[in-house]
């Protein structure tokens, strides 16, 4: 096996146990009869998929064959944290221009969500 993909492995590990976490909760919610909370889950959840989807993406776009692999794909995914969380930040400005509490909380929802899965994917990528 390849470092990148022993490395992607740890990360999407890390990825299962948290959509696995997601998923309990959301059901929870839902038979307590706590729906926006439950939605709020439910958006955490899809943020996960997301970044699990560029990782396989960004995962074909390099060579495993080479030697610096790894490395490649750190470079390149790494800068998904920035890229695909500038539309929520945007919108989240927004919306507290606007008071608007429920497009505030599904953006923080999944800002909070990438700033998670970026420190996990850079404990991996130190290690």
């Amino acid at each position: 096996m390849t470092v990148l993909k022993a490395e992607l492995a740890k990360y999407r590990c890390k990825l299962e146990e948290k959509k696995n976490q997601l998923a309990q909760s959301i059901r929870v919610l839902e038979q307590e009869g706590r729906q926006d909370e439950a939605n709020l889950e439910k958006v955490r959840f899809n943020i996960v998929n997301v970044y699990a989807t560029v990782a396989s993406a960004d995962e074909c776009a390099v060579s495993a064959c080479q030697d610096d692999a790894w490395e490649q794909f750190c470079k390149r995914y790494s800068q998904r944290f920035r890229t695909l969380s500038q539309p929520w930040r945007n919108r989240l400005a927004q919306a507290r221009l606007h008071q608007d509490t429920e497009t505030i909380a599904v953006e923080e929802a999944k800002l909070e969500t990438a700033e998670w899965l970026e420190k996990v994917f850079v404990s991996l990528e130190e290690a």
